[in-house]
C-alpha cells in the first residue's frame, strides 16, 4: 500500500483518509505501508494498535505489542496512542517497545528456562548500548568475541593485527562474565540461538501457550 495523502489529524478515526482507514482497520496479519515523511504513518500505527487492542473478537489472553527500532519513535507512538485512546490502551500486558527491548526479553526467557546458559549462571543481564558507558577508547590490539557453543555462551579474548581505537577487551571480558553486555552481544547470541533445535521447539511451545507477542 502506498500513500501520498495529507497528514492525518490527531482526532477521531474520521480524520483519516480512505487508505489510512484501510491500513489501520485491516485484519490481515501483515500490512506493508510505503509512505513519505508527514503522511500519517504514526497516526495509522496508533489507530491500528487500538484496533487490535480493543477488538471485541480478539483473544484477551494475548498481548498487543508494537515494536519500533528507536526509543524516539517508540516514545512518539506511545504518546499518540495515549492521546487518542487514553491510558487504558497501554495497560499491561499491552506495550509499545523497541526491538532491542524485545530481543533482550527473549534472551532472558531463554536463560531463565535453561535453553541457553550464560557464563557463571547469569539469567538476568545488565544490557547497555555500548561499552563506552564504562571506559574510553585507547589504541590497542585487544578484541573479544561472544558466541554460542552448544547451548552455552562463551566469550573469548584475542588480538587484531593492527592497533585501533577501541575499548580494551581486558575491560570487557570480565564484565561479560559477570552478566554485563551490550545490545550487540545480545543480537549475536540470539542469531546463533535460532540455529539450535531447542530454540525452535521453545518458540513453537511459547506460541502455542499464547506467550508470543
Amino acid at each position: 500500500m502506498t500513500s501520498s495523502a495529507a497528514p492525518a489529524s490527531d482526532g477521531p478515526i474520521e480524520g483519516l483518509t480512505e487508505e489510512q482507514l484501510l491500513a489501520a482497520g485491516s485484519r490481515s496479519d501483515a500490512v506493508f505501508i510505503e509512505a513519505g515523511p508527514g503522511t500519517g504513518k504514526t497516526s495509522v500505527s496508533a489507530h491500528r494498535f487500538a484496533a487490535h487492542r480493543f477488538d471485541p473478537a480478539g483473544d484477551p489472553s494475548r498481548a498487543v505489542v508494537a515494536v519500533s527500532f528507536t526509543r524516539a519513535a517508540t516514545s512518539t507512538l506511545k504518546r499518540r496512542v495515549q492521546r487518542l485512546w487514553g491510558p487504558a490502551a497501554l495497560t499491561s500486558p499491552h506495550r509499545i517497545i523497541t526491538l532491542d527491548t524485545l530481543i533482550v526479553e527473549l534472551l532472558h526467557d531463554l536463560l531463565q528456562d535453561g535453553i541457553i546458559e550464560w557464563p557463571n549462571g547469569h539469567s538476568e543481564l545488565d544490557v547497555h548500548d555500548s561499552w563506552s558507558t564504562f571506559s574510553g577508547s585507547t589504541f590497542n590490539r585487544t578484541a573479544y568475541r561472544v558466541g554460542l557453543v552448544g547451548n552455552r555462551v562463551q566469550v573469548e579474548q584475542g588480538w587484531v593485527t593492527k592497533p585501533r581505537p577501541a575499548i580494551p577487551a581486558t575491560e570487557i571480558v570480565p564484565r561479560v562474565l559477570s552478566g554485563i553486555c551490550t545490545h550487540d552481544d545480545v543480537r549475536v547470541v540470539l542469531e546463533a540461538a535460532i540455529k539450535i533445535d531447542e530454540f525452535a521447539a521453545y518458540s513453537v511451545t511459547a506460541s502455542a501457550n499464547g506467550c508470543a507477542p
